[in-house]
């Protein structure tokens, strides 16, 4: 019982400092290293609320940026699925910068778009790398990119060894399926591949060089 007491005094403590406009709120329990609310929601440590009210989400609009993590695949997730069962939208809109992240959160975000009854247009507005030019390849509708994105692939990393083999080839033939990549691209490097969204569209990863209109 000490040691939950002694969370919640920290816990209040924290809170206290807060509201009283102490600055940047760190967390530190026992030796464990320092980290801000803002670095632990970003590594995923804490989850991502929904607001149901946004007017993006309400017209099925949908952002997924940074690093590929469970709580930001938690919260595409829902959003993805409130998008779906909304009356008010007809075709779902994720826009996708990021450079790659959790191979869990992947498959997550990967199986929700792949279930919609919608279809999904996905837009790469910065980076689309990794595990995210994966998720692009799961769009049932348009696939299109901003004129400076920027593309690159490598092998899968940080698979469980039995596992390894069976998730290079499930993304390897999700590229051989959708797109037309060069033969050289394959088996997929283990050093990251670039190419910019010229070349995407020559490759047929995706379908449409847009203007950032989010039309």
């Amino acid at each position: 019982m000490r040691g939950l007491e002694g969370l919640m005094c920290l816990a209040l403590a924290a809170l206290m400092a807060l509201t009283a406009g102490c600055g940047t709120l760190r967390i530190e329990l026992g030796g464990l290293a320092e980290r801000t609310l803002e670095e632990m929601a970003e590594e995923g440590a804490l989850s991502q609320p929904v607001d149901y009210g946004d007017y993006n989400l309400v017209n099925g609009r949908i952002f997924l940026n940074g690093d590929l993590n469970h709580a930001k695949a938690e919260r595409v997730e829902r959003e993805i699925k409130f998008a779906d069962d909304a009356a008010s939208v007809e075709t779902i809109t994720m826009y996708l910068s990021s450079e790659g992240g959790d191979l869990e959160a992947m498959k997550i975000i990967a199986n929700t778009l792949e279930s919609c009854r919608k279809p999904v247009d996905i837009v790469v507005t910065g980076y689309c790398m990794s595990a995210g030019v994966y998720l692009l390849e799961c769009a049932s509708g348009g696939r299109k990119a901003y004129r400076n994105a920027l593309f690159g692939i490598h092998a899968p990393r940080g698979a469980p060894e039995e596992l390894k083999e069976l998730i290079v080839s499930e993304y390897e033939g999700k590229l051989k399926e959708r797109t037309r990549l060069p033969e050289d691209f394959f088996p997929l490097p283990e050093e990251m591949r670039f190419f910019t969204a010229e070349e995407a569209l020559e490759y047929d990863v995706i379908d449409e060089i847009v203007d950032g209109d989010r039309k």
